[in-house]
């Protein structure tokens, strides 16, 4: 029943963040919540592809630092790390 529950959160946030693709806090809370299933890498995708769409957009990119970081930073890897790094440093020169 909870699986079922939190599927269908998952998918009316994907059509919040699809209706609205210049809002980075429903790309982000979307990205949050695929992440909360244990889906980490596809929650960074979706943010990679969002910065790609609209570099030039600094929320998307501190979006995309959070995501690579996820819910628990002390526990992130190197390579989540650095991604998260190079997002904030591209979202600062913004």
């Amino acid at each position: 029943m909870r699986q079922r529950r939190v599927q269908e959160a998952v998918a009316e946030l994907k059509l919040a963040a699809e209706s609205a693709p210049d809002n980075p806090r429903y790309a982000y809370v979307y990205a949050v919540a695929v992440d909360s299933t244990g889906r980490r890498a596809e929650a960074v995708a979706l943010m990679q592809q969002r910065v790609r769409e609209q570099p030039a957009d600094a929320a998307h990119w501190v979006a995309l630092g959070n995501a690579a970081l996820g819910p628990d930073p002390a526990s992130a890897n190197t390579d989540a790390l650095f991604l998260a790094l190079r997002a904030y440093t591209q979202a600062s020169r913004l």
